[in-house]
């Protein structure tokens, strides 16, 4: 088994069930980088504590490595189901494969649409048409 497929199954073994890994990167000289998502916002107290546990474990592999365990940022791409239906209600920016760029508010998702209020009204994007999906920041 690889380093990057233990390391991920050490993390998702340690994060409660509100919680998943949305990415894993792993260099050359084992600097392990973390985002984790929640279905709900989630306090910096959390962050210490999934970091306490997967050190905890990693350190059975006796590894020179430094490990850094962050949120997706507003300016990332959603990339999980429970990240757009955390989002359900706020503007987003979809991009999609046919060269189209659509704002509008995220109403709601299935397993293969999203659909969106543009211009007052609804469309259904299909999920496998969409290069990338951002929240906007509107104030």
């Amino acid at each position: 088994m690889s380093l990057k497929k233990k390391i991920t199954q050490i993390i998702e073994d340690s994060l409660e069930s509100d919680l998943f890994l949305v990415d894993l990167s792993i260099s050359n000289n084992n600097d392990i980088n973390l985002l984790v998502d929640g279905d709900q916002e989630i306090d910096m107290s959390r962050f210490v504590f999934i970091s306490k546990q997967i050190k905890n474990q990693l350190n059975e592999f006796e590894l020179d490595y430094s490990l850094v365990v962050s949120s997706p940022g507003i300016d990332r791409p959603l990339t999980h189901d429970r990240q757009y239906a955390k989002n359900i209600g706020r503007a987003v920016a979809v991009k999609t494969d046919g060269d189209e760029n659509i704002e509008g508010k995220l109403v709601d998702l299935n397993e293969e649409n999203l659909i969106l209020c543009a211009d007052n009204k609804d469309r259904l994007i299909k999920k496998k048409n969409i290069l990338e999906t951002k929240v906007l920041i509107t104030f």
